[in-house]
């Protein structure tokens, strides 16, 4: 088994990108996904006391 992973921002627009990024990555790679997980955090960026709410997505294939 392999294994492809996706990291996006949280909103609206950045979710509609990560759906066509990852559908064109099973196509362009003819890969069927056998497991998917999804997990919600938030990215601390140095310097700044603020915290950005993030969406990685696992596709086993």
């Amino acid at each position: 088994m392999r294994v492809h992973t996706l990291q996006t921002k949280v909103s609206a627009e950045s979710l509609h990108r990560m759906d066509e990024a990852i559908n064109l990555w099973l196509e362009k790679n003819q890969v069927e996904a056998k497991i998917v997980s999804q997990t919600f955090c938030y990215e601390h960026h140095h310097g700044v006391n603020a915290e950005e709410p993030t969406l990685i997505t696992t596709v086993w294939y």
